[in-house]
Parts: structure tokens; C-alpha cells; sequence
């Protein structure tokens, strides 16, 4: 079998904080690469390409066809609005609701944000002191001490005339001011749907900013059997990931000119083995739905698996001023860096390499 043939190789790079596990992909969504997947909430920025060898080849033009629907919102609205019993009901129970504050960051400010039915809050230390809830001190020193706070929206004892839900209404109506909001909320089905804000409430509807173009790359050789030094192997794929996302061309040798100079030959240096090729780059901003994000990845492992396309690349980055990055893993920024995210290259016979990267602050890694 396949599997017993693709090693399981970790490496961790220590400075970077990145990881990666080459791999198989299973049949669930408890597979490695969904639970990535489905357990980053806050998502900013997708970025796809997918490659083909001969550069004369024409693409079939269909990893984005029939994908589900995607917007959110932009929201002038006051917190204590979002917990209001019947909003908390249609929206909270039901679905999944992501919202993320857009008026403040993470290092020095107040944020607070929704997902997976948890109440986030990063607090300095005079909004922590005025509130009064429940809070640990932030793990990471950013300059000013900070408190952080996680509250479960869907426990039965939250709910109006319980001491914490009491407690944190009051707050919120009398010492919280009105903040700006990206929102969006997805049915139990992970569709997009709409929202009825409570009256008060200023919001505008918004599409995914969407751009897409072709370029002539370097495509590295996944199936090399001579890899000399893996961990170099592995960073200079993450490498060529980022070069590609960027449109950084002249990394790459030139397709056209036979005199190359040592410059546009970095990756060739190194452990990749690269052919001419072409790929076809697609890029998404806004907030964007795990749902959106599987069902790109299960269109470009069917054209992968068909032979359609030879590699497809996914690469996500979260929004550098969220609380957290997977699950309730805090997350903060750090010396002029907020990354958090995963890249995931799609390759023949159902195999995988996935990277997930962060910041130094971030307790995920």
C-alpha cells in the first residue's frame, strides 16, 4: 500500500515556528489536514495555484466551479448586542458564527472575537480591571500587560439571570463602547447565510475580493527520490510556496532566456529539482468560511487524482490581530509579525505535504 511507502517525517524549525508532516490523506474529516482545516477560525487571505509541466498545456478552468457561496459583514455594533437571548439562539446554537473586531490589535488594544460558539476577549490591563470577569494573564510579554478571557456562549448557564451572563451584560452596556466587527455566520450545513443584526446596529454586506492570473515558475519535482538534506528539501517547498503566492518571478530561472544568472537560480541551488511550468493563481481575502476552504481543496484533489493538473498548492494566512489560531490556542504579535496559517500542496496518489506556521507568540506551536 501506498501509505506504508510515504515516511512520516516531522521536523520542527525552531526560529520560524514551522511545521511539517508529508502524509496521506484519509476518508474523514478527522483526517490531519480537515482538522487544520476546521479548527482555524479566523482566516483572512487564500491564496491556490495549481501547475502544470508543459506551459503549452491548456487548464481546465473548473477548481473554482460550483463553490459554495461566500460573504460577511461589516458591523458598527454594540457587544452586548451580540448576546442578546434571541441573537445568541438563531445564531450561536445554530450554525457557526465568526466575528472578529477590526478597531484595535492584538499586542496593545482590546480585541474580542466569536468562533465556535466561544466568547474571546484580549484585554490591557484598565479594561480588565473595569470589567471584573474572570481572566488569566496573557502568556506573552508584547510590552503592555494584558489579560485574555474565553466564555462558553453555549453553556446552559449562560443565559439571562445566571451571575456571569448578568455580569458580563452589564459590563458590556455600561463600560464597553461600540466596536467595528467583520461577522459572518454559516448554517449547520457550513453555508453562508444572513443576518438580522438588532436594530442599531450599521451593516454592510460584503463578497470575498477575488483576483486571479497565470505565470511561467519553476515547478519542483515532488517525486524526487534524491533528497540529500530533508529539512532544507522541505523549507525550500515552503519557500517556493510563498515566492508563487507573491508573484515574485525573477526567483525563478527564465523561461525564455538560456543565460541564466546565479541570482533567479535560489531554489536550484538548493535540494529542488525544478521544470518549466505554469500555474494558474487564484487569491480570496475578506472572511472566509473552513467550508470554502474544503471544498477547494476536494476540487483540486479530484483534478490531481484525474491527471487534470500535476500539483495544486493551498495557502492560508489568518488575521494577524486575532485572539487565537487553532482551537482556544492564544495568539499574539510579535516583532512586527502576526502569522499564523498552513499551506497545504496537494500531490499525486492521494498524498499530501502540510505545513502550519506561526508566530513565536502563539501557544499552538
Amino acid at each position: 500500500m501506498l501509505g506504508t511507502m510515504v515516511p512520516d517525517m516531522r521536523i520542527k524549525f525552531p526560529k520560524s515556528k514551522l511545521n511539517y508532516i508529508r502524509g496521506v490523506f484519509g476518508n474523514n474529516q478527522n483526517d490531519l489536514v480537515y482538522r487544520v482545516i476546521n479548527h482555524h477560525w479566523f482566516n483572512y487571505q487564500l491564496d491556490i495555484f495549481t501547475t502544470k509541466p508543459n506551459i503549452n498545456t491548456d487548464y481546465p478552468d473548473t477548481i473554482i466551479a460550483e463553490l459554495p457561496p461566500q460573504w460577511f459583514f461589516l458591523v458598527h455594533i454594540e457587544l452586548h448586542q451580540l448576546l442578546e437571548p434571541t441573537f445568541i439562539e438563531q445564531y450561536i446554537h445554530n450554525g457557526n458564527l465568526v466575528a472578529i473586531s477590526m478597531d484595535g490589535h492584538i499586542d496593545s488594544d482590546n480585541v474580542v472575537a466569536i468562533a465556535n460558539k466561544q466568547l474571546y476577549f484580549s484585554m490591557n490591563k484598565d479594561t480588565y480591571q473595569r470589567f471584573g470577569i474572570q481572566a488569566r494573564k496573557s502568556k506573552f510579554r508584547t510590552g503592555v500587560e494584558r489579560w485574555v478571557s474565553t466564555i462558553d456562549l453555549s453553556a446552559k448557564s449562560f443565559v439571562p439571570g445566571k451571575k456571569l451572563y448578568d455580569r458580563l451584560q452589564w459590563c458590556l452596556q455600561d463600560r464597553a463602547t461600540s466596536t467595528k466587527m467583520l461577522i459572518m455566520w454559516t448554517n449547520n450545513e457550513g453555508n453562508c447565510g444572513d443576518i438580522q443584526f438588532p436594530g442599531g446596529c450599521i451593516s454592510t454586506k460584503y463578497q470575498l475580493n477575488f483576483s486571479d492570473y497565470e505565470m511561467e515558475i519553476g515547478v519542483p519535482r515532488f517525486d524526487s527520490n534524491e533528497i540529500y538534506d530533508a529539512e532544507l528539501y522541505y523549507q525550500d517547498i515552503f519557500d517556493w510556496i510563498g515566492v508563487v503566492s507573491q508573484n515574485i518571478q525573477s526567483f525563478f530561472p527564465s523561461i525564455d532566456n538560456d543565460d541564466e544568472d546565479e541570482f533567479v537560480s535560489t531554489f536550484q541551488n538548493y535540494e529542488l529539482e525544478i521544470d518549466d511550468g505554469l500555474a494558474s493563481i487564484k487569491k480570496w481575502s475578506g472572511l472566509i468560511s473552513n467550508n470554502f476552504i474544503n471544498s477547494i481543496l476536494t476540487n483540486i484533489r479530484n483534478q490531481v487524482n484525474d491527471g487534470k493538473i500535476s500539483t495544486g498548492v493551498i495557502s492560508l494566512t489568518g488575521f494577524e490581530d486575532a485572539p487565537v489560531s487553532w482551537k482556544n490556542c492564544e495568539h499574539s504579535y510579535s516583532l512586527n509579525n502576526g502569522d499564523h496559517g498552513y499551506s497545504i500542496v496537494v500531490l499525486p496518489n492521494n498524498e499530501y505535504i502540510l505545513y502550519t506556521f506561526t508566530n513565536c507568540y502563539d501557544q499552538y506551536m
